[in-house]
């Protein structure tokens, strides 16, 4: 399955002749995964039931609960077509409040994919 090939900052990318570029299978997936742990719930035009709730996840009290949060984005990869197994490894720096990781999802065709939050 092919897709739009996404730049670094999520914009089209064109080819040199100027036409839209496309993905390879597995980018297609990669792109799918990034775009399904990028979406609000809620944020959705078309299923507004889709997405990640972001008060659930992010607790501001005591910080993130980095396993559920491991497990929602396991759960939000391993929805995506293709993926037969997603693993997230992640890191919190308290003192900046910033949240890391790699998704590690594994396809159909066997290929691990790195998906980087």
């Amino acid at each position: 399955m092919a897709d739009l090939l996404l730049t670094d900052d999520w914009d089209l990318s064109i080819t040199e002749t100027g036409d839209l570029a496309l993905t390879n299978e597995n980018l297609s997936v990669a792109q799918t995964i990034g775009n399904s742990i990028k979406l609000i719930l809620g944020e959705s035009w078309y299923d507004p039931t889709s997405g990640l709730s972001l008060n659930t996840l992010l607790n501001e009290q005591s910080g993130p609960n980095l396993s559920f949060i491991q497990t929602t984005l396991n759960d939000a990869a391993m929805k995506v077509t293709g993926v037969v197994d997603a693993d997230t490894l992640l890191s919190y720096d308290h003192n900046t409040r910033r949240l890391t990781g790699t998704i590690y999802a594994t396809t159909q065709t066997g290929k691990t994919l790195h998906v980087t939050l």
